[in-house]
């Protein structure tokens, strides 16, 4: 489905009623992470600055 959303991860995350984070998280879980940049897997799994 990330696909259909051009690859823009912000675009499919506001489709599903998530954030960014999420979908990373959702794709590292489910052993998708090779095909994200690595610099996207990194800042998903960073604290939240507040």
């Amino acid at each position: 489905m990330l696909a259909a959303y051009n690859w823009d991860i912000d675009a499919f995350a506001a489709s599903q009623g998530d954030d960014r984070k999420a979908v990373v998280r959702r794709m590292v879980n489910a052993g998708l992470d090779y095909l994200l940049n690595p610099e996207v897997v990194a800042a998903a799994s960073r604290p939240q600055k507040g």
